[in-house]
């Protein structure tokens, strides 16, 4: 509805009572999960020393032109680990429990603990002590260790309200890893917007130099050329003068025929939303991605 309302002549489709309807339904949910966030910040206030937003709660307001534009299943705060207790006592006393099919142990070494659910809001909160699981290639590097996480976290506003944000160079990074750890073709898509609508904002004033500081010879490297790499060959970014090449020169896993295998899965599975066959199952896409996006040289993964 955003882009098909400056178009007069899109008023008369079968269509656009439906799109209307979607609009005010992202709205609706939009508007819960920014009432349910305000109210976190304002009974953390004093209480919790470091609140900062993740993700979409985070990128929504910072970064679309309007929050609901941004669909978001959950809100993602990170907390350091000595305000875990605290902050779970304090959403306990504003309605949230915590509810998961996997047992309390499962979360004994992820990177946050079970989820908590408001049953009236119907809005689900995940509370991080860590950006990304263990299990993903690129959490050893030093981009993601708890120091540098820190001194990436800015100080910044969410409805007048003060709150902590990542700084834009750790969130490009952030997102990259987030969406390359696995293949999502349903809201596959969203890590790809959230980076568009970020470059868009912050244009010439990335500091590319730190990144490439940062995740020089790593698996997050990786990940980002992967990303960046799509939206650039598809024309939805415009990336300075030979940042891609400089990307493509520091990592070792994707040659040519790789990344346009990776692209084209993006293209058919997570864009156009193809159905899967009895050949090209979901389970052998997924192996597939895994395999594929492995940080081991190309000329290896013919042998996976």
């Amino acid at each position: 509805l955003h882009a098909a309302k400056k178009n007069q002549e899109n008023f008369t489709s079968r269509h656009w009572q439906s799109l209307k309807a979607a609009d005010l339904t992202a709205r609706w949910i939009g508007a819960d999960h920014r009432e349910a966030m305000t109210e976190i910040i304002d009974a953390s206030c004093g209480y919790v020393p470091q609140l900062t937003l993740l993700k979409g709660i985070s990128i929504a307001e910072e970064y679309y032109p309007e929050f609901h534009l941004r669909p978001m299943r959950d809100i993602d705060l990170l907390v350091p680990v000595e305000s875990l207790a605290p902050m779970a006592t304090l959403l306990h006393g504003l309605g949230y429990r915590q509810t998961s099919d996997a047992p309390h142990r499962a979360y004994d070494s992820h990177h946050h603990v079970m989820p908590f659910f408001h049953d009236e809001r119907q809005v689900w909160i995940e509370l991080h002590h860590r950006l990304i699981s263990a299990k993903n290639h690129a959490s050893h590097g030093r981009v993601f260790q708890p120091s540098h996480v820190s001194s990436q976290i800015k100080a910044c506003m969410f409805q007048g309200r003060s709150v902590h944000r990542l700084s834009p160079e750790l969130q490009v990074v952030y997102l990259a890893v987030h969406w390359a750890q696995d293949f999502k073709e349903v809201g596959g898509m969203i890590a790809a917007l959230d980076l568009i609508f970020l470059l868009q904002k912050i244009g010439d004033s990335l500091r590319w130099e730190n990144i490439f500081d940062w995740i020089d010879q790593s698996t997050a490297l990786t990940y980002l050329h992967l990303l960046l790499s799509y939206l650039e060959s598809r024309r939805l970014i415009s990336l300075p003068d030979g940042i891609l090449q400089r990307f493509y020169l520091g990592q070792p896993v994707f040659g040519n025929l790789t990344l346009k295998t990776i692209h084209k899965i993006v293209d058919q599975y997570m864009l156009d939303g193809a159905s899967f066959g009895s050949l090209l199952s979901r389970r052998t896409l997924n192996i597939a991605w895994e395999t594929l996006t492995l940080p081991i040289p190309s000329v290896c993964k013919l042998l996976v």
